[in-house]
């Protein structure tokens, strides 16, 4: 006995017009320009939203993913549309036939997470943090919460 992380594919079909898929619409997942530097918000802030929706399994796990083919499909078009505006859009649409959204996933993580840009993505948020400068038109408030995201951000950096 004990608690199930995981919805089987019945669960998520009768979510699609249900409480699944207004979680999901009520996360809201946002828009990615495909900037380096927005890619650990980005990223931290797309996760939780599939989490407290209930696509978590489908997200983070190519076999729950492959076993609830409709799930994956939502959140293959949730990543599909939140990429579409900017750079990182190829790395969803290779798996546009497949409406493959966990592979997408894992595209997005391998090329952001991966070794050639984790360098640039950890260089470009300590120029980041080493441009912050506090200021009296800014407050300290602002300042302080600032250098602590993006100092968080750089701490996440695999």
């Amino acid at each position: 006995m004990g608690n199930s992380w995981t919805k089987n594919e019945k669960e998520i079909q009768s979510g699609i017009n249900g409480p699944a898929t207004l979680k999901l619409a009520s996360q809201k997942i946002v828009e990615f320009s495909g900037k380096i530097d927005e890619w650990q918000r980005w990223k931290n802030r797309t996760k939780c939203a599939f989490i407290g929706s209930g696509y978590e399994s489908i997200l983070l796990n190519p076999f729950e993913a492959a076993g609830q083919p409709s799930a994956n499909a939502i959140v293959y078009s949730q990543l599909a549309v939140a990429t579409s505006g900017g750079t990182a859009y190829h790395l969803v649409k290779a798996f546009e036939r497949e409406q493959d959204g966990n592979a997408a996933w894992r595209n997005l993580l391998e090329w952001y997470d991966g070794d050639a840009l984790k360098n640039e993505t950890a260089d470009t948020l300590r120029r980041k943090l080493e441009s912050y400068r506090l200021s009296s038109s800014d407050g300290v408030l602002r300042y302080i919460n600032n250098f602590i995201t993006t100092y968080r951000e750089l701490d996440e950096v695999p």
